[in-house]
């Protein structure tokens, strides 16, 4: 019994002093959710147990650990799932030759010493595209500058909208012609999309500085995707050559290099190929002397599966914060030095909409940042007013359908109008 005391002293410390670190954890402290499960809750139950008489000390005690055992079996059924559901990644051999896909500067995001370091991709190839909901595939090229345009455009032609995004903004999941880009140009034809995959605000702000400022045209519709710009594309970013677009004056001129862009890209692909190709091969060989459904101690230690049933999934820190800030000043301010107008189009995250978990945390988070730009006057669009978890379906699946597609582009056309 003696034992079993000091026990229980030492956790009631121990959740007392978790309350306290988590407290001056910079991201917790933008979330009220967070703030609520990691430091109120540990500390009142410290105290609780600092306070009631040894029995309840025990009732409560073995009600955690029963609790905790709970965690444990909930998260190894839930890394079960997760390996049953994975896709087979050993089926498709890529090509070096044929197939490329349209590529990013996020190609060369962990490459050191380059001497350039593109946005776009290589210009003029053919890109095939696919439907994942009627399965309709598409080709067609990319334009002189690596990007998803139909049409060729050059530093002096006459632009009226840019569209600076994500993958959302470029059109994934659904065939060309498909993307809200591409239902808004019905209107407005003199448009470009410079939409990328996988990119966030940094490397978008050096496409800003690289290509849009020539352009100088009448509207940048700036696409700020909330499920990963943020949290956790703008980190990575930031660790890496693209930090140096924070510097309103930093170039490399990539406008005028895009053949010298294209070669490296057709060097770098080739090599990756091999990479990939060869990592196919080992992953399917140890496929057939493992057991599908291991799962491994560590990943149940950390609670990452449980963690994310939980909405813990958002958090960005304050610093991130800061650098989207600037960002976002820098170019409202470029964008007013030519008479042009930004309009910031606010994507919400379809996992806002799993469960109340996920919305308490994301809302904690983005919140902010929709705060920040309504109270600093820049022009908006936030999406989530037209879609919510009754209707979210229709329009999201991974990326937006084409229901989703359509909507997107009638809500930017009726804001412009």
């Amino acid at each position: 019994m003696k034992k079993l005391s000091l026990v229980i002293k030492f956790f009631t410390i121990a959740m007392i002093c978790i309350g306290i670190l988590f407290y001056f954890n910079e991201k917790i402290q933008f979330s009220n959710y967070r703030t609520v499960l990691f430091v109120i809750a540990p500390i009142l139950l410290g105290i609780f147990l600092l306070l009631v008489n040894f029995n309840t000390k025990i009732i409560i005690f073995n009600t955690i650990i029963i609790f905790g055992f709970l965690s444990f079996f909930l998260e190894v059924f839930f890394l079960l799932e997760k390996n049953n559901n994975q896709n087979n990644f050993n089926q498709v051999v890529l090509d070096s030759n044929k197939n490329i896909p349209q590529l990013c500067g996020t190609f060369f995001i962990n490459t050191k010493k380059l001497n350039l370091y593109p946005l776009g991709g290589i210009s003029n190839i053919p890109v095939k595209l696919k439907n994942k909901f009627t399965k309709k595939e598409t080709i067609e090229n990319t334009d002189n500058f690596g990007f998803k345009n139909s049409n060729k455009w050059s530093i002096d032609s006459d632009i009226d909208f840019v569209f600076i995004g994500d993958s959302f903004t470029y059109g994934a999941d659904v065939a060309h012609k498909e993307g809200f880009f591409d239902y808004f140009t019905s209107s407005y034809p003199n448009s470009i999309n410079f939409g990328c995959g996988g990119t966030g605000p940094i490397i978008q702000k050096a496409i800003f500085s690289e290509y849009v400022k020539n352009l100088k045209p009448n509207y940048v519709i700036w696409n700020l995707n909330l499920g990963n710009d943020i949290n956790s594309d703008l980190p990575r970013e930031y660790n890496s050559f693209y930090k140096n677009y924070l510097d309103n004056d930093f170039s490399q001129n990539l406008i005028s290099r895009q053949s010298d862009i294209n070669k490296l890209y057709m060097n770098f692909w080739s090599k990756f190929v091999d990479l990939r190709n060869i990592e196919k091969k080992k992953y399917k060989e140890n496929n057939l002397s493992t057991n599908n459904n291991s799962i491994n101690f560590i990943d149940i230690l950390k609670l990452n599966s449980l963690r994310n049933f939980l909405g813990l999934k958002f958090s960005f820190s304050p610093s991130t914060f800061e650098t989207l800030k600037l960002i976002l000043y820098q170019v409202k301010k470029e964008t007013n030095e030519w008479n042009g107008k930004l309009i910031i189009n606010i994507i919400p995250s379809d996992q806002k909409y799993i469960s109340l978990f996920h919305q308490l945390d994301y809302n904690s988070y983005n919140s902010k940042i929709i705060n920040f730009v309504k109270e600093n006057d820049f022009n908006y669009i936030d999406l989530s007013n037209y879609i919510n978890k009754d209707n979210y379906y229709k329009y999201f699946d991974g990326h937006f359908t084409i229901l989703g597609n359509k909507l997107v582009s009638e809500i930017i056309l009726d804001k412009v109008n």
